[in-house]
C-alpha cells in the first residue's frame, strides 16, 4: 500500500504495545515543571502510569491536534505553581469553551471524554484487572475511535 493512501486513512490502536500497566517511562517520573509534563495525569506523580493515565495524555494529543501546536506556551501561566491539576483543570475547560468552535462538538466531546476521566466501573474494579481493563478498551473503542470515525472535516 503506497505511504498515501495510510496517511489518509489513519486508525488507533490500543496503548497495549506502549508500556505494561504499572510500568514507568524509564528514568522519569513528572514533577510538573518539565516542558512536557503537562501531558501527564496528575495522578502519574504519586501512583504511577496507568491506561487510565495514558488516556488523559492521548486528550491532550488531541488537543494539540485542534491547536495546531504543542500546549506548552498555554500552560506557562498554570506552570508557574508547579501544579499539573491546574494544568489539567485548563485542558478541560479548553475543551469545553473553545474546542467546540474549533473543531467540532465531536471532536471536543472527545478530547473532553480522554482529559476528564469519566470513565469509571465503580469502586469494585480496580485500573488495570482485566475486568476494567476490557470494560475500558469497549470504552475507547464506541467513545473515541467510534466518535472520531464520525467527524467529517
Amino acid at each position: 500500500m503506497p505511504l498515501a493512501d495510510t496517511l489518509r486513512d489513519p486508525y488507533i490502536t490500543g496503548f497495549d504495545s506502549a508500556r505494561e500497566v504499572g510500568a514507568e517511562s524509564p528514568g522519569y517520573r513528572p514533577t510538573g515543571a518539565g516542558p512536557v509534563d503537562y501531558c501527564y495525569h496528575p495522578d502519574v506523580v504519586k501512583s504511577g502510569s496507568t491506561k487510565k493515565t495514558d488516556l488523559y495524555s492521548f486528550g491532550v494529543l488531541l488537543l494539540e491536534l485542534a491547536y495546531w501546536r504543542p500546549l506548552r506556551g498555554k500552560v506557562e501561566k498554570a506552570r508557574a505553581t508547579g501544579s499539573l491539576q491546574e494544568i489539567g483543570a485548563l485542558f478541560v475547560k479548553a475543551a469545553k469553551e473553545q474546542l467546540p468552535a474549533m473543531a467540532g462538538a465531536i471532536y471536543a466531546g472527545v478530547v473532553e471524554w480522554c482529559l476528564d476521566g469519566v470513565f469509571s466501573l465503580g469502586d469494585e474494579y480496580e485500573d488495570g484487572s482485566g475486568v476494567w481493563e476490557g470494560e475500558l478498551a469497549c470504552a475507547m473503542g464506541v467513545e473515541v475511535v467510534g466518535r472520531l470515525e464520525e467527524c467529517r472535516a
